[in-house]
Formats: structure tokens, C-alpha cells, sequence
């Protein structure tokens, strides 16, 4: 087999194979060609000369050439095959947006929204408030029904009140035993009720939260549900009249029958300050070990535990690419030690763990450009501040290993992901900004993303 100059992917090696080819690239990199001539099919292997690996180790496997006797233990043949199957496959990640059916008298300019919910009912994904062009903010409830087959998304408005405030990336709960929905108004005391009737939502009143009044301004916050409990935890986020995002993570719980909300601080842990609207501005910007963060990704990996990836630090715009593990049981915070393609920090990312949550799957998102001077977010566009991406990256939790995807979807950020099966996700809404202007493109897309097979 000839050695060429450029990349080669070679394929369809069996597991002893590539087991073999990585203890190889262990020892001796210098034999990856000598080990290509007796190989009749190659898979996941990759060279440009001899040198590859060597200059290449840090890129591909997050660490050091040098490094390799002190290197964390890592599955070799697992390591190849995400390289192989993520980076190497432009098609293993799918995206196909769907024709859009509306009723006539739905405005086009209602479908474009950011900052919004989904809730998956049946087969039915719920779309709840958000921010349109010119950041108009939707009071609305929309219905979507997909029609796989032919691609079109079927959209209908099933409940809106102009009166009832929905902030922008506020956060919202469907309680699937009572077929109600609850939202945040950004007031310091209320929060809104709609529940289901024969065909609609209507709004029932405006409710008190009682003992966690503050609960009802939070935005930005990452949202996690516990289906079984009928509970919904906020992590991080911000106070509607408080700039500066905060570490605390709460949990609300809906009791059918009920129209109030039970909720209790599950982090910071209970000896510590608990924040309120009187608490000085300096414990606002204080450090834990969860870190301060806006619009962060939030998952639920099993019973227990919470991942938390991401998000928006401070006043500087500081962006985040860290992965967090919270224990609801020990209300304790772990920081999981990631090697490889590490993405750059980043938050209002879409977000969803696939294959029995093995892996994380993190989709667009925005991060901060480069400052010129110290000053220059005085002066410049929020376009020329923050960089919307289109960027795919997969981390792999068992080897705590990330890889950059080589599919590239629409340049987006503040959407939403709403996994339909294991390799089937819907992607709803987003927004980009251009260099140079302050205001985003909102988008009106509801995107298919299909996964490629995760059998070994």
C-alpha cells in the first residue's frame, strides 16, 4: 500500500485490528505505515508521514506525545471508534428541515422564536414563549405534530394571552397529571398557569409561589425534569432585576390538584447564604466550586445525578466549556476531567445525551470573540462580540473524552433539542448575529437531526 502525503481514512478494521494499530501508535508511531502494507482493510486509521501521531497526539487525543507513561488509562479501541465514527463521517450526523403548515391567520413572524421550551407530549412537541424580530416576546403556546414521511411540521397556536407576561428564556413545566403548564412571568411573586381544555390552553390565573417567591424571575437558567416526581429543577441562571447570573440550583415540585408550587435550594447547601433580592451585589459575584453561570446546558444522566455543561459567567462575558455532575442525593458538585477536542466555552448550546447516555451531544451555542482592548464591548455591535457556531462536539462520558464532529448544521444558538428516540432529535427556532449588528436573525426552522448507528 502506497503512503500518500495527504489524509487517508481507511475502513472496515476489524475491533482486534484497531486494538492492535493503537498499541502500535502506543510504542512505536513510526510503524503505522509498515502496519498499513499487511493490512488488506483498515479502519479509523489515519496518516500523513511517520511524524503524525507525534505531532498530532495533543489535537486527537488531548495529550502530549511526551505524556504517554502518565497518560489518564484510556480505551484505546473506543477512542478510535468515535474518532472514526464522529470525525471521520460527514453523514453520521443529518440534518433535514421540515415544510411548515400553519393556519392562515398565523403570522410568519410568530414562528420565529429563541429563547423558548419545548415539551415532548405523546407525539406532540409543545413550544412555549420565547422572542421573535425586533425581540417581540411571544405569550403563547404553539402545538407541533411532525409528519415524518413527507417532512412537514404541522404548527398551530393552541393558546396565547398578550396579557400574561413569558419572558424571554424563562423557564416552563408541563405536569403531565394535570395537562397543565407553568411559566415564569420575570415578576417577583407570580407566575402563570395555563391549563388544557378540549382543544386549547387557557389561562387560569396568575398564582402566588409562596416560600421561593424569586423562583418567578429567573431566566437562563438550565432546566431538568423528573418526570416521575413531577418536578423541575433550575440550575443557575439570573434574576429578572439582577444582571449578574447566580449558583444556585432549585427545585420546584407541581402537586396535582394543586395550584401552588413546593420548592426548596437543593445547591448551595443549606448552611450557606441563600440568595435573595437584599443580599449585597458582592455575594453575587462570588465563586463556588459550581461557578456562577447563565444559560447553561442542564441533563438528566440517571435517578440521582445532573449534568451541567457550559454557560455565561460574569459581566466580562467570561463563557464556560466545563462538565459538571450534580448529586441530588449528596448535593455535592464534580468536575469531570475531559481530554481530547475540547470545545471552546460556549453557552446557550443545544444539548441531548444519547445511547443510554454515553454520550453528550452539544449543537451550535455561542461564544465570545477575541477583545481587541479591554474596551472595545463599549463600542462594537453584539455581533461583533459574540460568535454564533455551528459546531457538532460529542463527548463520550465513559472515557471522558470529546471529539469534534465533522457535520456542520445551521449557525445557531438559544434553540432548542428535543429528542424523539435515540437517534432522532427536533431542532426548534434559534437566532444568529451578523458582524455589526446588535439586533439577531430569529429563526422559523424545525430541523430533523438524525443520528448514525451507536452499535459497536
Amino acid at each position: 500500500m502506497e503512503v500518500l502525503d495527504t489524509t487517508i481514512l481507511l475502513l472496515d478494521l476489524s475491533p482486534e485490528v484497531l486494538q492492535l494499530i493503537a498499541d502500535v501508535c502506543l510504542e512505536t508511531p513510526s510503524s503505522i505505515a509498515a502496519l498499513a502494507e499487511t493490512c488488506s482493510t483498515l479502519y479509523a486509521l489515519i496518516y500523513q508521514q511517520e511524524t503524525f501521531w507525534k505531532r498530532n497526539i495533543r489535537k486527537i487525543f488531548g495529550v502530549d506525545v511526551a505524556q504517554w507513561s502518565s497518560a489518564p488509562k484510556i480505551n484505546w479501541l473506543a477512542a478510535f471508534t468515535n474518532l472514526w465514527r464522529f470525525k471521520y463521517q460527514p453523514k453520521f450526523f443529518k440534518f433535514e428541515p421540515y415544510e411548515v403548515s400553519k393556519p392562515k391567520d398565523l403570522a410568519p413572524r410568530l414562528l420565529e422564536r429563541s429563547g423558548h421550551t419545548a415539551h415532548l407530549v405523546g407525539e406532540r412537541i409543545l413550544v412555549v414563549g420565547g422572542a421573535g424580530r425586533a425581540w417581540h416576546q411571544h405569550h403563547d403556546v404553539l402545538e407541533v405534530c411532525l409528519n415524518d414521511e413527507d417532512k412537514i411540521a404541522y404548527v398551530e397556536q393552541i393558546m396565547v394571552d398578550s396579557e400574561q407576561q413569558i419572558p424571554w428564556l424563562s423557564w416552563s413545566h408541563y405536569d403531565s397529571v394535570g395537562h397543565r403548564i407553568f411559566t415564569a412571568t420575570g415578576d417577583v411573586s407570580e407566575a402563570n398557569l395555563f391549563e388544557m381544555g378540549e382543544s386549547e390552553y387557557t389561562v387560569k390565573r396568575v398564582f402566588d409561589l409562596r416560600n421561593r417567591a424569586e423562583v418567578a424571575c429567573i431566566s437562563g437558567a438550565g432546566q431538568v425534569v423528573l418526570e416521575e416526581s413531577n418536578e423541575l429543577l433550575l440550575i443557575g441562571g439570573r434574576y429578572s432585576n439582577i444582571r449578574d447570573p447566580i449558583c444556585t440550583i432549585y427545585k420546584l415540585k407541581f402537586v396535582p390538584g394543586q395550584d401552588s408550587i413546593e420548592s426548596e435550594v437543593l445547591y448551595p447547601a443549606a448552611h450557606r447564604p441563600i440568595p435573595t433580592f437584599d443580599i449585597p451585589r458582592r455575594w453575587m459575584q462570588s465563586q463556588s466550586e459550581f461557578d456562577t453561570r447563565w444559560c447553561p446546558a442542564a441533563l438528566r444522566l440517571d435517578h440521582d445525578r445532573v449534568l451541567i455543561f457550559g454557560g455565561w459567567l460574569d459581566m466580562d462575558r467570561t463563557f464556560l466549556n466545563d462538565v459538571k455532575i450534580f448529586s441530588r442525593s449528596t448535593r455535592k458538585m464534580e468536575t469531570m476531567e475531559c481530554t481530547g477536542e475540547i470545545p471552546p466555552p460556549r453557552c446557550q448550546v443545544g444539548a441531548f445525551l444519547v445511547q443510554n447516555n454515553r454520550y453528550l451531544v452539544v449543537y451550535g451555542g455561542a461564544y465570545r470573540k477575541q477583545r481587541k482592548t479591554p474596551d472595545d464591548e463599549l463600542v462594537e455591535a453584539y455581533g461583533d462580540i459574540v460568535r454564533d457556531v455551528d459546531e457538532i462536539y460529542v463527548l463520550d462520558l465513559e472515557l471522558q473524552h470529546w471529539v469534534c464532529a465533522a457535520a456542520r448544521g445551521p449557525i445557531s444558538s438559544v434553540h432548542t433539542c428535543t429528542k424523539m428516540s435515540d437517534n432522532q432529535v427536533i431542532i426548534i427556532g434559534g437566532m444568529h448575529s451578523d458582524p455589526g449588528t446588535d439586533e439577531p436573525h430569529f429563526h422559523n426552522a424545525f430541523i430533523r437531526l438524525t443520528l448514525g448507528s451507536l452499535k459497536k
